[in-house]
């Protein structure tokens, strides 16, 4: 008997013995290339080359100057952001003095004060959630256009 030659000869005998043909259309094994394609690179080979490292204060007097115009939002975003886990704590220790003197000793008289405490703070947590988020936005956003515009002043 003749050994096959190509892949499409491999087809027909593989059909003819009752056995799968090994070898999908052009001559691919397909589990073969799904393995390959899917192998983990190493370390050592990737796509592209790693990005050096850079100091944070190179960072930061490369992109201050479009920055500068909005630091005192930056300040404000910082504060917003530093605010909200002390509103959290002290919600936390609003909840202990609920449990110690007014559900354990079943005394209802500084119910109504630590609830309007509870109505505050949450008020309080959610404007500075909102102006988090508006802040991060708008500067963030300022901030692209800055940049784009610089990048594209360059090009003829």
């Amino acid at each position: 008997m003749q050994k096959p030659k190509g892949p499409r000869s491999l087809r027909l005998a593989a059909r003819n013995s009752g056995q799968t043909a090994r070898r999908g259309p052009f001559g691919v094994r397909p589990l073969a290339a799904l393995r390959r394609a899917l192998a983990p690179l190493s370390e050592k080979a990737g796509l592209v080359a790693a990005a050096p490292p850079v100091p944070i204060r190179e960072i930061i007097r490369r992109f201050w100057p479009d920055l500068r115009a909005d630091r005192w939002l930056l300040l404000l975003g910082l504060l917003a952001v530093a605010a909200l886990p002390a509103i959290m704590t002290i919600e936390v220790w609003l909840f202990q003095i609920l449990v110690d003197s007014v559900l354990v000793p079943q005394v209802l008289g500084p119910l109504g004060w630590l609830a309007l405490a509870y109505l505050v703070l949450n008020l309080c947590s959610g404007g500075l959630s909102y102006t988090d988020e508006y802040v991060a936005a708008r500067v963030g956003g300022r901030f692209l256009v800055r940049l784009r515009s610089r990048l594209f002043a360059h090009l003829p």
